[in-house]
């Protein structure tokens, strides 16, 4: 994972919930993708079990794909049988992760409890003016730095992931 600041080593630590803010380039992506993967592999969490919310689909993207990185990375370097296979487990369990924005975070439990948010099943927030989509409709997804519209990197591994595992995307 490369070497951390003191900040980041302390943001790495596994003691509880975690709220990181901080500048483009301080390594925030470094930090929550080796937290997460210390959940995984130290403290047996299960892929779903985690939710990593971020603010654009680009960060979000860009998370999902350096968790894959280093657990394809630690899966090669691997020697021991068994973890390879809990490795490899990990690996296709990703398409069922929760790193995703803090819009279709909401939305998701909002499609998937909508009685207890209050929320017609049927029509969803569409019947109360809202949207139960992940944005606006017609408006593309832009970096928030730059202005650039999003990669969608991220969906395309999905589907090659859901592919490997013997789904359909």
């Amino acid at each position: 994972m490369g070497k951390l600041t003191a900040q980041q080593e302390k943001a790495s630590e596994l003691n509880g919930h975690l709220l990181v803010t901080a500048n483009a380039g301080s390594g925030k992506t470094k930090v929550l993708s080796g937290r997460y993967i210390k959940a995984l592999l130290e403290e047996n969490v299960r892929v779903n079990e985690i939710a990593a919310i971020t603010f654009t689909d680009k960060a979000a993207s860009e998370l999902y794909a350096k968790i894959r990185k280093e657990l394809v990375e630690l899966h090669d370097a691997t020697a021991d049988k068994s973890q390879k296979v809990k490795i490899d487990g990990l690996i296709k369990d990703l398409i069922n992760s929760n790193i995703s924005t803090i819009h279709s975070f909401c939305s998701g439990l909002l499609r998937e409890y909508p009685v207890e948010a209050g929320i017609d099943p049927v029509d969803g927030l569409h019947g109360h003016g809202g949207q139960l989509a992940d944005g606006p409709p017609g408006k593309e997804d832009q970096d928030e730095e730059d202005g650039s519209e999003e990669p969608r990197g991220r969906s395309e591994q999905r589907d090659a992931d859901t592919a490997a595992a013997g789904r359909a995307p």
